[in-house]
């Protein structure tokens, strides 16, 4: 268990990738790496503390090899953080109210932010140089209180976004090293056939990401589906309707349906996890399109 004060809601986590410890933000605009190596009374201790954000964090993670870490806050800045020995490497202003981000998985110094009002989401690209430089915008069209998503392919050559409209975009990252830059765009999934019949919510892409070999992208709707497409074709794979169960349990049940928020390939692309807004994950066979 994460013992935080009372009253402080942990709004973001993340995983090392290469060490038992994890890195979560909280409402009280604190970034801390826990140690879940070494539990005291059931119970991790935490390993550092690190504090200059002015306002609640939003989202924190580690780049691929695990030497840094990165947090974003409602006060409009991103944080590069050297856990070792303790510094902050650098701050990134002008991150449009930012609350989620990602690391490049092929190149440690870029990174995307991600920021929304009701009307539009701004992707930034980043290059975490000394200092960091924005390297290109791009704003898409945000439907009011729905997510929206930036994500790189495995091999950082191409962006997916989404907005919460019925359309994912993928935009070609080659040649992008100087600021100023204009992206791609490469392709456009249409997610009307990705619609759940009879479906009582707007649909819309919440989210979408790449396999780690670039070959699949998987979306969750808004409508409670979840789709698998070819990301050369951009055609529908797989259709699979996310249903309702026991609250924050993974479940095989199959009445009604709810808002699919996030998907996530696993490293073999042979399985995708998802969260709905009933409180439940659950696990997917990517070659079968069923619950395992």
């Amino acid at each position: 268990m994460l013992a935080v004060p009372g009253g402080v809601l942990l709004t973001s986590v993340a995983f090392n990738p290469h060490d038992q410890t994890i890195l979560t933000g909280g409402t009280d605009a604190l970034a801390r790496v826990w140690d879940l190596r070494n539990p005291v009374d059931y119970q991790f201790p935490t390993l550092l503390t690190l504090a200059d954000h002015l306002g609640p964090i939003e989202t924190v993670g580690f780049d691929g090899l695990g030497d840094e870490a990165i947090s974003a806050s409602t006060d409009g800045t991103a944080r590069i953080w050297d856990p070792q020995p303790r510094e902050q490497r650098e701050i990134i202003r002008g991150a449009a109210n930012p609350f989620s981000l990602a690391f490049d998985p092929a190149d440690p110094s870029r990174i995307v932010t991600l920021g929304a009002n009701s009307e539009v989401a701004t992707v930034q690209l980043w290059d975490l140089g000394r200092p960091s430089r924005r390297l290109a915008t791009i704003d898409i069209p945000s439907q009011a209180w729905t997510l929206a998503s930036a994500a790189f392919s495995g091999d950082g050559r191409l962006l997916l976004t989404t907005g919460g409209t019925e359309q994912a975009r993928i935009y070609s990252l080659a040649g992008i090293t100087r600021p100023g830059a204009r992206l791609r765009e490469v392709g456009v999934i249409d997610g009307k056939s990705c619609a759940a019949p009879g479906g009582t919510s707007t649909p819309g892409f919440n989210s979408a990401i790449f396999s780690a070999k670039g070959a699949l992208i998987a979306t969750a709707d808004n409508d409670g589906a979840i789709c698998i497409w070819s990301a050369t074709t951009r055609h529908r794979i797989w259709r699979m309707m996310d249903p309702v169960g026991a609250n924050g349990v993974l479940s095989r049940s199959s009445v009604g349906r709810a808002p699919v928020n996030s998907v996530a390939f696993s490293p073999d692309g042979k399985l995708l996890l998802t969260t709905s807004d009933d409180g439940a994950a659950r696990i997917w066979g990517v070659a079968t399109g069923r619950l395992c």
